[in-house]
């Protein structure tokens, strides 16, 4: 089973994140919303419970880019949770510049980024 922690920008739109991915028959997920969706809630949370997967909204609480915090934190403690951010929307020039390659390839313990615009999702199973 695999343990992920789900934190959108609100309380309600985490709960629908936990509940649509708790419906996944293969593989399954043991999914937990931590009880702060703050950055520092997040982070006390992820170290904390030390899930498999951090499932993380780019703009928690509405601080700008407060995901990216939270994730450069987990890096500096070691953590192995892995961490996947939610953009609000599909811009590669965002992604680009949360997440230059050259500064991050420039500091060594920075945390290591992937970004992928994904313009079409099938969810199975199907309602």
């Amino acid at each position: 089973m695999i343990h992920i922690l789900a934190a959108e920008t609100s309380p309600l739109a985490s709960q629908l994140l936990a509940d649509a991915l708790r419906r996944s028959r293969i593989p399954k997920f043991q999914v937990s919303i931590p009880s702060s969706l703050t950055p520092d809630g997040c982070f006390e949370e992820i170290a904390r419970t030390r899930p498999d997967v951090a499932v993380l909204a780019l703009n928690l609480r509405n601080e700008p880019l407060s995901a990216l915090e939270v994730i450069r934190d987990l890096h500096s403690q070691g953590t192995d949770t892995k961490c996947v951010v939610l953009l609000e929307q599909s811009d590669r020039n965002l992604v680009e510049a949360t997440c230059p390659e050259q500064d991050v390839a420039q500091h060594e313990d920075a945390p290591r980024f992937r970004s992928t615009s994904i313009s079409h999702a099938t969810f199975w199973p199907p309602d």
